[in-house]
């Protein structure tokens, strides 16, 4: 367990489990400079790999659970955690204020081509982000999870969701008019 490369047929070390604290790496994003975020059990890791293929931490952030990491197409990086969601800004993490649904188990987001972020909940659902429009979808008013794990949009103005009981597509257009009010 832990980072692993392969090269020449096998796989070798390049960070063992434990090592710099490290436990359970969830997610990963490269950044242009080959350094690596790893999203782990215990915190949010900067790393790079050596010229002699040791595996070196560049600096730790965030002392939470990491459930996934996300960069939108303008180059942002986000982190949910079950401490909330938080967006990186000029080397260091901010928590985006949630409104009423501070605290919950952040699982996935996606930011649309508008600007608009959409978050996966662990029990809470689907919330619609930024601050000034805060709005939560869940089983109470037609989602089919309140679990969800991770969420796309594809060419065809849908919005993908996977949850526990399976993947579900939903209009974009019809999801952004029940966020309006208009449903």
């Amino acid at each position: 367990m832990g980072l692993d490369k392969y090269v020449k047929g096998a796989f070798g070390k390049v960070l063992s489990y434990g090592e710099f604290g490290i436990r359970k790496i969830s997610s990963i994003l490269s950044e242009p400079d080959g350094s690596l975020w790893l999203g782990t059990g215990n915190g949010l890791f900067q790393f790079v790999e050596s010229k002699s293929g040791e595996g070196i931490i560049l600096d730790k952030y965030l002392p939470v659970h990491i459930n996934s990491l996300y960069r939108s197409e303008n180059n942002q990086i986000y982190v949910c955690s079950p401490k909330g969601l938080f967006k990186y800004k000029e080397k260091d993490f901010e928590k985006l204020d949630l409104g009423d649904n501070t605290g919950i188990d952040i699982t996935s987001v996606f930011e649309d081509n508008k600007g608009i972020l959409w978050i996966g909940t662990r029990n809470n659902g689907l919330i619609r982000w930024p601050s000034s429009q805060v709005k939560k979808c869940d089983l109470m008013n037609g989602l089919p999870d309140n679990a969800i794990f991770s969420l796309i949009t594809d060419k065809y103005g849908n919005f993908w969701i996977t949850c526990t009981k399976g993947v579900y597509k939903i209009n974009y257009r019809e999801l952004c008019d029940f966020f309006a009010g208009n449903r």
